[in-house]
């Protein structure tokens, strides 16, 4: 077995991208938790991670907070809903560049 620090995309790795103080951060994957649960298709990309959802102005609203809440304490990442036009999907894409794509993943695939 690996050493978790030896992970990439380690918890460690996620300080280094995360501004929240550590107490907090388990609060906020709870929250990514409980929208990943709305999720319809979740699928890795090469410098992030896609996740589809229902259109509902519920899930849109949900997103949206989540949204501005994470660019304030994980700016490095680009954050970006786009909205199908038939309001059938939402399509909520977070990504990063160089060693935030590792943590960015670990944290939105489950993996610390």
């Amino acid at each position: 077995m690996t050493p978790s620090n030896e992970v990439p995309g380690n918890a460690t790795d996620l300080a280094l991208v995360c501004t929240l103080p550590p107490a907090d951060r388990e609060g906020r994957r709870v929250t990514l938790r409980s929208i990943l649960a709305h999720a319809t298709h979740i699928a890795e990309e090469s410098d992030g991670v896609r996740v589809d959802c229902g259109g509902s102005d519920e899930i849109a609203a949900m997103l949206l907070q989540f949204v501005l809440a994470e660019r304030q304490c994980c700016a490095a990442f680009t954050y970006d809903l786009l909205f199908a036009p038939d309001h059938s999907t939402i399509t909520f894409r977070v990504s990063g560049r160089g060693r935030d794509v590792a943590p960015l993943k670990a944290l939105y695939l489950d993996r610390i």
